[in-house]
């Protein structure tokens, strides 16, 4: 039942969202707010700057690790209509956990297409929102840039959270290669990516199924 407890905890953990940086406008883009002519005797605000791209990111992860590390202390009575059904389902799971193994292990015919699905689920949860973020900032797209940025910011913390409990499960890989089989980072990064791409495109059914069913598919 450890590896159900950290299955949980993970499910938990990467269910908040990464927070947004909030940016100030300009005192000048403030509607109904005069500057000060340059005769005036009221001193010149000075105008804040806002974080760059590094130190911002530095500190949005900062805010993600404390949130995700302490969200456990603030469950309430309202996440059980989500949280029951986990844990039923991962028990569930759990016992028949070694037979599911085992029977695919023994089908050739998966390995291909698992290791093909895998190698695409390796790359795709960085490529995808640092090429938004590229793109978005030469094509002065500040949504798509916006969601590169947080699904960067996804991808890197749920690197730190599933090295965490890789650590904390030492569960063996199939091959026996090594111990750090549980949980599948491809599965948490492409989930991470898929929450932030569903969230910011809710509009659009594809990019929501589409990117759910992906990470479906690398989990799988």
């Amino acid at each position: 039942m450890r590896n159900v407890s950290a299955t949980i905890f993970a499910i938990v953990c990467l269910s908040l969202s990464a927070p947004l940086m909030a940016q100030s406008p300009a005192i000048g883009q403030i509607p109904g707010v005069a500057l000060p002519s340059a005769t005036s005797d009221i001193a010149p605000i000075e105008k804040s700057k806002s974080p760059g791209l590094v130190s911002g990111f530095a500190l949005d992860f900062l805010d993600d690790q404390k949130a995700i590390w302490t969200s456990p202390l603030h469950i309430s009575g309202g996440d059980a209509k989500w949280l029951a059904p986990t844990v039923v389902g991962e028990g569930t799971l759990a016992i028949f956990d070694h037979r599911i193994s085992n029977t695919a292990k023994a089908n050739p015919s998966l390995t291909g297409p698992s290791n093909a699905i895998s190698d695409v689920g390796l790359i795709t949860p960085w490529a995808v929102p640092g090429t938004m973020l590229l793109f978005g900032s030469i094509k002065h797209d500040d949504h798509a840039a916006e969601t590169g940025r947080l699904g960067l910011e996804a991808a890197v913390d749920s690197e730190v959270v599933m090295q965490v409990l890789k650590l904390a499960t030492s569960r063996m890989r199939p091959n026996g290669s090594d111990s750090m089989s549980f949980p599948s980072g491809h599965s948490m990064e492409a989930f991470a990516l898929a929450a932030v791409l569903s969230k910011e495109y809710h509009d659009k059914p594809l990019v929501v199924w589409g990117s759910y069913g992906f990470a479906a598919a690398i989990g799988l």
